[in-house]
């Protein structure tokens, strides 16, 4: 910051004046209070007073705290500047963001052995086992993991006397297989795309199974619900000391006690923490970097959800990966990029970036932005109970526009579908 013009009279860069006795940190937006001591004073640099460094700006600038800007996944906002995403808004005021209540609801996921509760807490489950996701009154959803590798085989939803069951791309409503949409007094239950089915309560609780390539589950409890509910998803009760609560009722402090605790039958503990072997541990290493290339396809995103956890559950997923590594890796990057979008940060084309591209089957579509309302033949003949619903858009296949989806999973146009009811 010095401009030594002689041995005795220093200049300063910019707006800084040089003082005998100034602060050893100067006041910046980034930081307006220091603190410091008087053993910290030295000659220096530093800002008039009644204003900091903007160091958020090129140059030596300096400004009054009010006027500081506010910097966000890169970018410079001005005061007063608002930026919102799905779920909350914030506003830049004296450099610091100000944002309302995160208006989401909650959510539980599990994603290979994966975990992260209601209220947020992350974990990885320690065996290939079969295990109560989340429980209530009268429901209890289940997942069984593959003896093969750490991914989910089945999950299985009893509510009331009903049972569904999701597993090898198929969902059985008992033994009626769902090809497209199933009503019943407890619940709606229908495939949004190729991908992903929804589950609709009547008493609020929605839930998502991701079906391909590999099952994931994302539950979501009804909103102000005062039933408990438990399991490996923890209570949903705002506060993560308590999400460890075992079956019988005992607080642990570590995952594996607890999750032991809500399995069905024995649950050794099976699943590696490290990779399986060296040319997979190469390779997860080489392709998850992704996630942290800073200018990649995943950087729009990095300021809303920071990519630890995912990067770390990338390399593990994929360098233990019972099958295909490329399927695994795609799966693990998919999973980032749908937490990304359940926020309404659009990535772009993420899979053509990283050769994770789908193909379709018949004349169906792939998007990102795949919605069931008014997409079937059988939509067509009278009101569509799946439009309407607050549901985040998905990837997956579909009918391109103007078509609609037809008996043998193709594509038709209105003229051509079938008649499914006539009045």
């Amino acid at each position: 910051m010095f401009l030594w013009v002689n041995a005795a009279e220093p200049s300063c860069s910019g707006d800084l004046v040089y003082v005998e006795q100034g602060a050893a940190f100067v006041p910046s937006c980034s930081n307006p209070n220091p603190g410091f001591s008087k053993q910290e004073l030295t000659s220096s640099c530093v800002c008039p007073e009644g204003k900091v460094l903007n160091d958020h700006a090129d140059g030596f600038s300096c400004v009054s705290v009010s006027s500081c800007p506010c910097v966000f996944a890169g970018r410079r906002y001005s005061p007063g500047d608002v930026r919102t995403s799905k779920c909350q808004s914030c506003m830049c005021d004296s450099g610091k963001w100000k944002c309302s209540e995160n208006n989401c609801p909650t959510r539980c996921l599990i994603e290979g052995q994966f975990v992260r509760t209601f209220d947020g807490k992350q974990y990885a489950l320690p065996g290939k086992c079969t295990y109560v996701a989340s429980q209530g009154l009268n429901w209890t959803i289940t997942i069984k993991f593959s003896d093969k590798a750490p991914f989910l085989e089945t999950v299985t939803l009893l509510l009331s006397q009903d049972m569904y069951m999701f597993s090898d791309n198929m969902v059985k409503f008992g033994e009626e297989k769902i090809t497209e949409l199933h009503q019943s007094d407890h619940a709606l239950v229908f495939w949004q795309s190729s991908m992903y089915v929804q589950v609709h309560t009547s008493f609020g609780m929605k839930i998502q199974v991701q079906m391909s390539p590999e099952i994931q589950l994302y539950i979501t409890p009804p909103r102000n619900h005062t039933e408990a509910i438990s399991g490996l998803c923890g209570n949903d009760n705002s506060d993560t000391t308590d999400d460890f609560t075992t079956s019988s009722r005992i607080i642990e402090n570590s995952a594996q006690p607890f999750a032991q605790s809500w399995s069905v039958g024995d649950c050794p503990v099976n699943i590696p923490t490290t990779c399986i072997n060296k040319d997979n541990e190469i390779f997860a290493d080489e392709k998850c970097s992704v996630l942290n290339n800073p200018t990649g396809a995943f950087a729009p995103c990095h300021g809303y959800i920071p990519i630890d956890h995912y990067h770390t559950a990338c390399i593990q997923r994929t360098c233990n990966c019972g099958s295909s590594l490329t399927q695994c890796l795609c799966v693990a990057l998919g999973s980032y990029a749908k937490a990304c979008a359940n926020l309404g940060v659009v990535i772009g084309d993420w899979r053509r970036a990283t050769n994770c591209t789908l193909k379709c089957e018949k004349n169906q579509v792939f998007s990102y932005n795949m919605q069931a309302c008014n997409h079937t033949c059988r939509s067509l003949s009278g009101p569509d109970p799946r439009c309407g619903l607050e549901d985040a858009l998905v990837e997956g296949c579909g009918c391109p526009a103007g078509t609609h989806l037809n008996q043998g999973d193709t594509c038709s146009p209105k003229a051509e579908c079938n008649c499914h009811y006539c009045a």
